[in-house]
This record gives C-alpha cells, structure tokens and sequence, in this order.
C-alpha cells in the first residue's frame, strides 16, 4: 500500500516543483534568505508542536481501541 502511493505523490510534487523554478526565474526572484541553521530550527519546532501533534492526536482518535 505504501509503495502504491509514492509514485503518484512524487509525481506532483515534482511537476510543482519545477513550474515554481520557471516561474520563479521568470520573474526573477531573488535567491537569499538565510542559510539553514539547527538552532532556530529546534526553536521553531518547539513553536509548532502542538500543530504537528494534532494530526497524531486526530489520527489517534480513529484508531479502534482493543481490549
């Protein structure tokens, strides 16, 4: 089942992926920003935790319970 879906995600994801380069080329948008750095990184995790446990939390919710 998980083999079956990654072909049609990693298409998609793909396709946008080069539209937004020749778009962004196009339009000349500008490269920067800041380089990637762990620190802030962990901040921000820690800002979102709650966001990336709801979907565990409402996941959760809809698996049967035994016992």
């Amino acid at each position: 089942m998980f083999l079956a879906g990654c072909l049609p995600g990693a298409l998609p994801a793909r396709s946008l992926r080069i539209g937004s380069y020749i778009i962004s080329v196009k339009c000349n948008c500008p490269r920067g920003g800041e380089r990637f750095n762990s620190v802030n990184f962990f901040k921000q995790l820690w800002v979102s935790v709650w966001a990336l446990l709801a979907i565990v939390i409402v996941a959760g919710g809809y698996i049967p319970q035994s016992g």
